[in-house]
């Protein structure tokens, strides 16, 4: 007896649920926390249901399509197409669920379509790094029995199926899973998934592969236009714009660039200062010993220099990434917009603070221990007017080296001696690379300090990473004008630790700035990456101009303010204690109150100005990159 098509179609989208819902079972049961109730859990399934059949029944309708089209030539041919088609549609959107549940420990959110063009486009160096940290072969091995399982158990289910059936197949399969598509819902699945204040809850009620999907459509509006703004609202308004106003310290200065300013007294250094930046890789202000709320500190040598400088105790990155973090520490420009601007080679080039010192006569070195064209670093750094750009290549003996790169003992070295053979005065900035997946240290440097062996993974590289750069401070402190050099140590990004961050302290980082004019004290005003520039250019009494967007923090009215931006387009913007995130994908603000433990307490709803200030912001920041407004200076220019 033949089996009418549509019965089957039926069959195979209940087998789709069950699968999908137990995925999701497997999520909460993993991610589970204090904080939440059966009834919100039982919520987060229900919803997730209704998205798993959505994406289950488009997936079904363009099956059926395809497999009909091609029946019209061969049945026989139409049928396998369906089955191989439905198979390959479930697998996928299961395994991307799968992935999810390993990607949400480490990032406390879905995938996303921008991680997925970021491991593309440095495919051989992500595909050995999650080969070392993620049990890799055992994923594959598990997607190809599955896929052999799904296939027996589709050409089964289908085996007595007709193609060609009556006229009425065609007009139900369409309509029955068009309704359970639930495309005709008003609001977006999205505003389904913010149902519980439980972070955790809102991600599993949600599928990967919608997330996915819906990431992409985002993405490439946001990558038109970066974010929509109105030219003439941007101009009307842009003396009332955070992004725009400057410090009464400061003086503009006439040109198309609206940001170009340069300081009214600068000071007046006896001696050319050099300057030398480290940014840490990933190096989380949670586990200092003086900022953080661990049991212990992991950042002893940290917690040492920081008697002899200035904490910012209150700093944030701009964003999650390294290309995001070099954008805002070396431009003084909040890498808040778009995708990569540093891969955005269309727009004009990008000011960085080496436009500002190499024409005053300093060198200008970049130096990383890993590939230096990740992320396409490489270009933004050469057109930001680097002179000297170092990277893995460029050592020719090392004590340890992973598939990332050489140890941070091994970069400390060798920029210890580009620092110690400079014959004039330097820009040096050093990229670190140790404190990242698969947080690898040199077996030397466990044997030597064994109580890293009690640590997880990702403390131990901490840990290690600190005490790397206390040993190159160390010989630092012998150079002859060691006093005469400014360093600033900051994070490029945090890490998550806590589902009761909100994603927030994955951007709260450590920043300490020595032999500046002042010493052994505290900064906790609010402040961002982008704030350096303008602060090291003037600690050193520079006296041209410059168009940052960032403020300089010793500035008498300095604004204490930052915003960011996460992997999934939840803009943050925060002045003072008060926290408001933005998502850009379902228009929704939620406000909070920072607490002394850094965390976030919900607090009221935002007003309409705070919300709009923050878009205006955003909009001036689209407005001033797309115009090509961010440039070097002319060298005509005072």
């Amino acid at each position: 007896m033949k089996t009418t098509l549509y019965k089957r179609l039926l069959a195979f989208y209940g087998i789709s649920l069950s699968v999908l819902t137990l995925l999701r079972i497997v999520f909460i049961g993993v991610h589970h926390q204090a904080g939440w109730s059966l009834v919100e859990a039982l919520k987060a399934l229900g919803i997730g249901i209704v998205i798993d059949s959505s994406v289950m029944s488009c997936c079904i309708i363009a099956c059926f399509l395809l497999g009909l089209l091609v029946s019209l030539i061969a049945e026989k041919a139409g049928k396998k197409t369906l089955t191989i088609s439905l198979t390959l549609a479930l697998l996928s959107v299961s395994a991307i669920n799968v992935v999810d549940l390993f990607y949400y420990k480490y990032y406390n959110t879905r995938l996303s379509y921008n991680l997925v063009r970021y491991f593309f486009e440095n495919f051989s160096e992500n595909f050995k790094m999650l080969w070392n940290s993620f049990p890799l072969f055992w994923i594959i091995l598990g997607c190809i029995i599955a896929l052999i399982l799904l296939w027996l158990v589709v050409e089964r289910l289908f085996k007595d199926a007709q193609m060609r059936q009556r006229w009425t197949t065609f007009p139900a399969v369409l309509l029955t899973f068009a309704a359970l598509s639930f495309l005709y819902y008003g609001p977006p699945f999205w505003r389904l998934t913010t149902f519980s204040s439980n972070e955790m809850l809102n991600q599993a009620a949600s599928n990967g592969a919608y997330t996915l999907a819906k990431s992409y459509s985002v993405m490439r509006n946001y990558h038109d236009d970066l974010f929509p703004f109105d030219e003439q609202a941007v101009l009307h308004d842009m003396d009332n714009n955070l992004a725009f106003l400057r410090s009464s310290e400061e003086t503009p200065v006439p040109s198309i660039m609206p940001t170009l300013r340069k300081f009214k007294q600068p000071s007046e250094p006896t001696a050319p200062k050099n300057v030398v930046i480290v940014i840490c890789e990933s190096f989380s202000a949670t586990l200092t010993g003086v900022i953080g709320q661990d049991e212990r500190s992991y950042s002893p040598y940290f917690d040492a220099l920081c008697k002899e400088g200035v904490l910012f105790t209150h700093c944030f990155s701009n964003g999650p990434r390294t290309q995001h973090g070099l954008v805002s520490v070396l431009s003084g420009f909040p890498s808040v917009i778009g995708s990569s601007l540093i891969r955005r080679r269309e727009t004009n080039a990008l000011f960085t603070i080496a436009d500002a010192l190499r024409p005053q006569g300093y060198e200008t070195h970049f130096i990383h221990g890993g590939d230096v064209n990740y992320d396409d670093m490489l270009d933004y750094l050469r057109q930001g007017n680097f002179e000297h750009i170092y990277g893995v290549e460029d050592f020719d003996t090392w004590r340890f080296k992973n598939d990332w790169g050489v140890c941070d003992e091994d970069l400390f070295d060798f920029a210890f001696q580009k620092i110690s053979d400079a014959t004039q005065p330097h820009l040096t900035v050093i990229l670190t690379m140790s404190n990242h997946l698969p947080f690898d240290i040199p077996p030397y440097y466990a044997e030597n300090h064994p109580e890293v062996l009690d640590f997880q993974d990702s403390k131990a590289s901490y840990y290690y990473a600190d005490y790397a750069f206390g040993t190159f401070m160390d010989k630092m402190k012998t150079l002859p004008d060691y006093e005469n050099t400014l360093i600033l140590r900051i994070a490029d990004h945090g890490e998550v630790y806590s589902q009761a961050d909100h994603q927030f302290r994955l951007f709260h980082i450590p920043a300490l700035l020595l032999n500046g004019s002042r010493h052994d004290t505290v900064f906790d005003a609010v402040c961002s990456q982008m704030d350096f520039v303008p602060t090291l250019l003037s600690e050193i009494g520079y006296q041209g101009s410059f168009p940052c967007i960032g403020r300089n923090l010793y500035a008498s009215d300095y604004r204490p303010f930052a915003t960011m931006n996460t992997y999934d387009n939840l803009h943050i913007w925060m002045e003072n204690d008060k926290v408001i995130t933005w998502d850009l994908m379902t228009d929704e603000a939620k406000c909070y109150r920072m607490q002394d433990d850094f965390l976030l307490e919900p607090s009221e709803l935002p007003t309409e100005p705070e919300a709009k200030k923050a878009k205006s912001y955003l909009a001036f920041l689209s407005y001033i990159y797309q115009k090509g407004l961010y440039s070097a200076p002319p060298s005509s220019l005072p």
